[in-house]
């Protein structure tokens, strides 16, 4: 049976769904998806795995194949952000990639190995579950190469109805460059609608914040705990505050504990003896109890936070300092940052300044707040970047026929491009040539268009002379130009 002869099942209904908004959207992009194969085809292919894959995962592909050019970061048809469609033949080269990753761990066997890949970012993947046997559904997971499997769907079906609903509630959007951007409370709603173990877990979560009141949380896990503080914060409970910052005490001294047994550790093995799982958990316990407080956003609730940091040492300062940054600059903030006479956006360029171990994302949230300090890191970041180094990657891979996943979209080009696009924010003169150099050294095209839509706001005339070559390279069309509202 050809594509073209599917039957309208829910699941190629929902599918259709999805294509017609990127068809109306970004329509060179959403030409880029493949026709689909034969019954016989997908049968041919995989017949090389050692499990059969759900009757629903031979709809998919007769539906479709993925994308043309699975290396052309302007041409992805995203079905989750940052999450692209796998050829079969893709979806089976990856699947060795992560049979492999799994029996690198001594205790999974053979037979825990049966997961078939169908969207990939990067190496996480959205995965289904294989059996012996072919069965009409299988669950779907999210497999994430540090963390592991976790249940999101009972079946393709059912998943592809939270995306379809996702694209037209506008929970998801496509971006001036073709790529999805979503509302994260909308999306986690309508996703949830369709997770009925999620449904579940939120019942077993109000059981552990019922625990916590009831004095019970001992017995509780310290998983269970954090979620239950969690919907007591969410809740607005009357007592939350007391009880979050009751359980922060608490918790305290052994936090400390093994925050100075990591600092005294001296070799590899000590460090992992450190971060073994029971203090692990109390670590992550008190975060996720800081972060709670913080959402509380009363004065109450600030001002503990900035006595918390007071009487800390560094790593427990930083964290807080983070946490009140990450949740913006409300009223509760302001009042505080007036008391204690410093603001919390310095609290962050400290920590960006003194710390090992702050990440981008510390400049991506000081530039959110406005810091014009993020500009010369921004910058310095920029004149650091071995230009054009992006392209030659994904060329010596390829040459050396590495049976992997090859994407233009690493975890570099993704830095450089929201680099960019923060500058473009920041809207600071200085920034100009930078963002020139990037036009005429870079080959990737979403680059050189985010660089000249940035020079373009930034006033810089030659932004016109850059969209037109993208123009006259083929890579964009007027369409495009016109949905971004760039008048060339």
């Amino acid at each position: 049976m050809s594509a073209s002869e599917l039957p309208a099942s829910p699941l190629i209904q929902a599918l259709e769904r999805i294509l017609a908004d990127w068809q109306a959207k970004a329509p060179t992009v959403a030409q880029s998806l493949q026709p689909g194969l034969t019954y016989e085809q997908i049968e041919t292919q995989l017949q090389t795995l050692p499990f059969r894959v759900p009757e629903e995962v031979y709809q998919f592909y007769q539906w479709r194949n993925g994308s043309e050019d699975s290396y052309n970061s302007t041409h992805q048809v995203e079905f989750m952000p940052g999450y692209r469609m796998l050829s079969l033949e893709e979806a089976i080269a990856e699947y060795a990639i992560i049979r492999q990753l799994l029996l690198e761990d001594e205790e999974v066997k053979e037979n825990e190995t049966c997961w078939f890949p169908l969207f990939a970012e990067g190496g996480n993947y959205y995965v289904i579950q294989g059996d012996v046997e072919s069965k009409a559904i299988a669950p779907v997971f999210d497999f994430f190469v540090q963390v592991g499997l976790e249940l999101r769907f009972n079946s393709l079906t059912d998943m592809m109805l939270a995306i379809a609903e996702c694209f037209e509630t506008g929970a998801y959007s496509i971006d001036d460059y073709s790529y999805l951007d979503q509302d994260y409370s909308g999306a986690d709603r309508i996703w949830f609608k369709h997770q009925p173990h999620r449904v579940a877990k939120a019942e077993a979560t109000l059981s552990s914040a019922v625990a916590i009141l009831n004095n019970q949380a001992q017995h509780l896990s310290y998983k269970e705990r954090g979620e239950g503080y969690s919907a007591l914060a969410k809740m607005r409970y009357p007592e939350a505050l007391s009880l979050l910052t009751q359980a922060v005490e608490e918790l305290e001294p052994e936090v400390k504990r093994l925050l100075l047994q990591l600092r005294s550790a001296s070799t590899p093995s000590e460090k992992a003896d450190a971060l073994e799982a029971p203090p692990s958990e109390q670590g992550m316990l008190y975060y996720s109890l800081i972060a709670n407080i913080r959402r509380i956003d009363t004065i109450e609730a600030v001002q503990y936070l900035w006595d918390l940091m007071k009487r800390n040492d560094s790593e427990i300062r930083d964290n807080v300092a983070l946490m009140l940054a990450s949740y913006g600059i409300s009223e509760s903030v302001r009042f505080v940052e007036d008391v204690e006479n410093i603001k919390v956006t310095d609290l962050l360029f400290q920590v960006i300044q003194q710390s090992s171990s702050w990440s981008f994302n510390h400049i991506k949230l000081l530039g959110s707040l406005g810091d014009s300090r993020a500009v010369d890191i921004l910058l310095t970041f920029l004149r650091q970047i071995p230009l054009g180094s992006f392209n030659s990657y994904k060329q010596i891979l390829t040459e050396l026929e590495i049976p992997m996943q090859i994407s233009c979209q690493s975890y570099e080009w993704r830095m450089l491009l929201a680099v960019v696009e923060m500058l473009e924010t920041l809207g600071d003169f200085r920034a100009v040539e930078p963002l020139f150099q990037i036009t005429q050294q870079q080959q990737d095209p979403t680059l050189r268009l985010a660089a000249g839509r940035a020079l373009k706001t930034l006033g810089d005339s030659r932004s016109r002379e850059i969209f037109t070559q993208l123009l006259e390279e083929g890579i964009y069309t007027p369409l495009h130009f016109e949905q971004m509202g760039l008048n060339i």
